[in-house]
């Protein structure tokens, strides 16, 4: 079961939820002279649940008809299915001036069927309400988009190549779509180890969550008083400046790159804690720190000042999709350890860990936006 792509092969459509609890979805694919009609239980979100829409894709893109047996496809489980969701997306003024960033409309199509996962996404859509019968109420409207993710988490387990047993590349691009669809979510956190069935992380959150709550609760053997802290002037948050970390000039150093540097300093305290018993020999942590070993190597080989050509390899696209991906693959490795660690003191380290993980993540995904764009 893997996912499919339908941007370039779905010329127009047409989606149907004017009766609650089904969806009909009809997609008119290059070279079929017949729309391809699919059953869906489960609603549309909010903007689109009740009405029934038509839509035309404007991409420009070449389109190409799907290579799989679409006699196969029949009906299936909703995912999500709106065409309100928001991107930003850069639009070009004038020769002179700098490009600008809007918010636009994203139309996401997703089902699940047995035969894996659909989706098409496009900002550059247009679409006719036909009828509306029925609203969407704020209750319900949460339960689809839990069903929805549920649906999602169980696909995302039944793909091998998601469980870091294939490509890092379908490990990178999954954790892409992830962040382009939560990245301004307050729960992203949350969201992505559910998505990932990272069970451990997300244990060890939960405990996280309620050791703060309990220390703000009983400090001084009082609840704070919060009120007075509203009266402080807001600061914007202080942003570190990225220069020294990606600029060109440090190719000309003898010194490490600063994000091998980091990862070098987080495997040498993984070290530490195991000489000093903090964290329990075990074969979850060898396989952990194999997974972030196999980063550190990527890293090495892609800043490697002494090989030949080594700022052109630097600078190919997707350079950086393989260290992206074994990343994914070291979380999936910390959340198996934490499922077998049970000292609170050791939880607390994995967890310090885990937070200059995402860090080390956020640099190697900042380096590969870099080359991308």
């Amino acid at each position: 079961m893997l996912d499919t792509r339908l941007n370039n092969a779905v010329q127009r459509g047409a989606i149907d939820n004017t009766t609650q609890g089904l969806t009909l979805l009809s997609l008119w694919i290059v070279d079929r002279n017949q729309p391809i009609e699919i059953r869906l239980s489960g609603n549309c979100l909010k903007d689109l649940a009740g009405t029934s829409i038509s839509f035309l894709m404007h991409d420009t893109a070449t389109k190409t008809s799907a290579t799989f047996d679409w006699g196969d496809i029949k009906e299936g489980e909703i995912g999500e299915i709106t065409a309100s969701a928001r991107v930003i997306v850069q639009k070009e003024t004038s020769f002179e001036s700098e490009p600008t960033l809007l918010y636009s409309n994203f139309l996401r199509i997703e089902f699940f069927c047995e035969v894996g996962r659909f989706i098409l996404e496009s900002n550059n859509f247009s679409s006719t309400l036909i009828k509306k019968e029925w609203s969407l109420s704020p209750s319900d409207e949460f339960a689809q988009i839990a069903s929805n993710a549920a649906l999602w988490r169980q696909h995302i387990s039944s793909c091998a190549l998601y469980q870091g047993q294939g490509s890092y590349d379908a490990l990178a691009d999954l954790y892409d779509e992830i962040a382009s669809r939560f990245a301004d979510s307050l729960d992203f956190d949350q969201h992505e180890v559910f998505l990932m069935s990272w069970d451990g992380i997300m244990s060890a959150l939960s405990e996280e969550g309620d050791d703060t709550l309990e220390e703000f609760e009983t400090e001084n053997n009082a609840i704070l008083d919060i009120f007075p802290l509203e009266e402080l002037p807001l600061q914007p948050p202080k942003e570190e400046p990225l220069a020294a970390t990606f600029s060109p000039q440090w190719f000309e150093t003898e010194y490490p790159h600063p994000v091998l540097e980091s990862l070098s300093e987080l495997l040498s305290e993984l070290d530490l804690l195991t000489s000093h018993h903090v964290l329990p020999k075990s074969v979850a942590l060898s396989h952990f720190i194999k997974a972030l070993t196999s980063v550190q190597i990527s890293l090495q080989n892609i800043f490697s000042t002494d090989k030949p050509n080594a700022r052109k390899i630097q600078n190919k696209p997707d350079t950086y999709k393989k260290p992206l991906g074994e990343m994914i693959q070291s979380f999936a490795q910390l959340s198996i350890l934490l499922g077998v660690t049970e000292a609170p003191s050791a939880r607390r380290e994995l967890i310090l860990i885990r937070d200059n993980m995402l860090d080390l993540r956020d640099d190697i995904s900042e380096l590969r936006f870099q080359v991308n764009n």
